[in-house]
């Protein structure tokens, strides 16, 4: 027989597993972020640029529609030795505030801090949380304050929910759409008192997942990094709308906002998450990517109230939730780190940078590189550079950045007479890469295109659909 002594017991140990998961976790993170000492991510030198221009001007060097972050960074940066710093440090502890802001919320849900504890867990146990701290700050930011502000709101403290809920507009630009969508769902889901509308849904919502993969392969939310996130949070919402078909009030807990949180991310995930209309064509930076991204994050937060809703025993509810966390955890073992923090690519944009330190161009030149190179050219070089060539450009003082294999690239710098060359790039003047490019065998032409998007956009060579084909083969 179990006592309650034995469910206490076995509630602490279970609550320093996840306290030990959390610390490590977030010890892993600090150490991935500090590795290297540049920005981290994709675009981690806009971040860097956009700072240093705040701390030398008080002005953006990039338009941006929600800013705030980013003048919070600037101004942060003053109390630091270096701006890179800011960022780092910034990260992880917007990261700690989205642990905060979730375990608040689940906590205010089911009355008991350890589910909340929970919550928080289960977030960092899937390693798509490294995307937020690593390409999504704004987003990260955003989403923290968004879920601090709906809590207080579950408290009535009206006030400062709304301020939290402001600043969360202010810091990324589709906050509104996101709580317009919400308050949609919420209403759906307040009309699924009886069976007579909540077992249609539940019917969709399992027609729905075959769907999917009929679905483009590109635009297949059940591919990519984040394909396992997507899985766990569909089997989640289809077992909760399941549940919820054929539960009575006496076994469901009559904890209406917990109910109708668990029903609108099941709604969510079917209706966003699990859309194969949605764009994914250029991976997690797409609406589509982004979307799916959000996946642990609902698991995370619905999952606990799942299982306090259904009033378990406390045995049961403590055994699920360090199983759920354990799965979890084993399923992200191994897994592949985002591009943006992995040692190699870092490693690659050290090495670059360093690179490029070493050539100069006249100041009014143009750099035209790959998406994120452009920042990264820009603080190197201290000159424009961009991703997309404009026709209105001065094609004189446009140079080019290619990357790719080192024979591709040793054969375009002989027929450019280019002396701007490393193993794996080379800065190429515009007028001379035009003549040049269709001198190069077919081979070679296919190889440039594929590791250069930016170059294959000018030239029209339509080779993406090809590429992405292939990619998700």
């Amino acid at each position: 027989m179990i006592t309650k002594r034995s469910e206490k017991i076995a509630e602490l140990l279970v609550s320093a597993i996840l306290i030990i998961g959390i610390v490590g976790t977030l010890i892993r993170d600090a150490h991935l972020l500090f590795s290297f000492p540049i920005p981290v991510g994709t675009d981690g030198f806009y971040y860097l640029n956009q700072i240093e221009s705040i701390r030398s001007t008080g002005e953006l060097c990039y338009p941006s529609v929600s800013p705030l972050l980013l003048y919070i960074f600037g101004l942060l940066s003053r109390a630091f030795v270096s701006p890179v710093l800011t960022i780092k440090a910034g990260a992880l502890f917007l990261l700690g505030a989205l642990l905060i802001a979730a375990g608040r919320f689940v906590t205010i849900l089911t009355g008991e801090r350890f589910f909340g504890l929970v919550a928080a867990a289960l977030i960092l146990a899937s390693n798509t949380h490294l995307y937020f701290i690593v390409e999504f700050l704004n987003n990260l930011a955003a989403l923290s304050l968004l879920i601090l502000g709906a809590g207080s709101l579950l408290k009535a403290r009206v006030l400062t929910g709304s301020i939290l809920i402001a600043l969360a507009a202010a810091t990324h630009s589709s906050v509104p759409l996101v709580i317009s969508t919400a308050i949609i769902f919420a209403l759906i889901a307040i009309g699924c008192t009886n069976p007579g509308v909540i077992v249609p849904t539940v019917a969709l919502a399992w027609a729905a997942t075959p769907f999917t993969h009929f679905a483009h392969p590109i635009t297949n939310p059940l591919q990519g990094d984040t394909k396992l996130d997507v899985l766990v949070a569909i089997l989640i919402s289809l077992v909760s709308l399941a549940l919820f078909s054929f539960a009575s009030d006496v076994t469901v807990r009559r904890r209406t906002a917990a109910r109708i949180c668990i029903l609108v991310s099941s709604i969510a995930t079917f209706a966003i998450t699990l859309n194969p209309f949605l764009d994914r064509t250029t991976g997690i930076e797409s609406i589509g990517g982004r979307v799916s991204l959000l996946a642990p994050l609902q698991t995370a937060m619905v999952l606990p109230v799942i299982v306090f809703a259904f009033g378990l025993k406390r045995w049961t509810s403590v055994s699920i939730c360090l199983v759920a966390f354990l799965a979890i955890s084993l399923m992200n073992f191994g897994r592949s780190l985002p591009a943006g923090i992995s040692p190699r690519v870092l490693a690659r944009k050290t090495q670059l940078m360093n690179t490029l330190r070493n050539w100069h161009l006249p100041s009014d030149s143009l750099v035209i590189a790959a998406h994120g190179d452009q920042f990264l050219v820009s603080h190197a070089l201290r000159i424009d550079s961009a991703s997309r060539f404009a026709p209105a450009q001065d094609k004189a003082k446009v140079w080019w950045l290619l990357r790719g294999p080192e024979h591709a690239l040793h054969h375009l710098a002989i027929l450019t007479n280019s002396g701007r060359r490393s193993s794996d790039c080379v800065l190429v003047e515009d007028s001379k890469l035009r003549t040049a490019f269709g001198t190069l065998s077919s081979r070679d032409q296919f190889v440039v295109l594929a590791a250069n998007p930016h170059l294959r956009k000018e030239l029209n060579q339509g080779l993406d659909s090809e590429l992405n084909r292939l990619r998700y083969q």
